[in-house]
């Protein structure tokens, strides 16, 4: 991977994880303990969490993403509805969706979720490009790699060696 590709994604994954991991708990300050605010607090962490775990992989092995893959796919979708509501964004996000019978077109720089059950939601679907992208970007990695070492076309070393002892 090149450098400049694995720092985009650590910043991604690790800056990002950890602004989610530490923004995530001010619900509990602002609104108190609850055990539902408590299980919904603790499902974005884990998360966020899982983010810089993914980021100190591919510190640890360049070619280490698939914990990459899932941490990105977690943030693709932007779903909510009367029932059910998910949309989890770790660094930056640009969403563009259906809400109702609007579109919706949302950006910015940071860590945002948005978990909810049995909410007054309008049904609405969304994607976040940010994390297309990121994906994008992983799986075309390896596509783009140099070949490591260059195979030679022609006569092997030793018949190159016979040949110019001929000559």
């Amino acid at each position: 991977m090149k450098p400049w590709l694995a720092n985009v994604h650590l910043i991604a994954s690790i800056g990002g994880g950890f602004t989610g991991a530490v923004t995530s708990t001010a619900p509990l300050f602002q609104q108190g303990f609850s055990l539902g605010l408590l299980i919904i607090v603790a499902i974005a962490c884990s998360i966020y969490v899982y983010g810089i775990f993914a980021g100190l992989r591919l510190v640890a092995d360049r070619s280490e993403t698939l914990h990459l893959k899932i941490f990105y796919s977690l943030q693709v979708p932007v779903f909510y509805s009367p029932l059910f509501s998910y949309f989890v964004a770790a660094g930056a996000y640009v969403t563009l969706g259906i809400s109702g019978l609007s579109l919706n077109f949302n950006f910015a720089f940071g860590s945002v979720w948005f978990l909810s059950l049995l909410n007054e939601q309008p049904l609405g679907l969304g994607v976040n490009f940010v994390a297309v992208l990121l994906l994008v970007l992983l799986f075309k990695e390896p596509l783009l790699e140099p070949y490591s070492q260059k195979q030679e076309v022609g006569a092997t070393s030793p018949e190159r060696e016979k040949l110019s002892a001929s000559e």
